[in-house]
């Protein structure tokens, strides 16, 4: 069980408060942490980018929208 709300949030604060440090910041999430689809979407909701390891990781980050590259 998740909560998916809390984890968008806490994704939004992070990265409002590093770029309000240095604009060009990027957050990248490690999906390794947590690489559910569901988790992935709200991450890339909030501007953030994902980091991945291996091939099923990169199905499910790209699966939650993210850009390949």
């Amino acid at each position: 069980l998740y909560a998916l709300d809390h984890i968008e949030d806490t994704a939004r604060q992070i990265v409002a408060t590093c770029r309000a440090i240095d604009s060009g910041t990027r957050l990248c999430y490690a999906s390794k942490a947590l690489s559910s689809i569901q988790v992935l979407r709200r991450v890339r909701a909030t501007g953030s980018f994902v980091e991945v390891n291996s091939g099923g990781e990169l199905f499910r980050a790209r699966k939650a929208g993210f850009a390949s590259e």
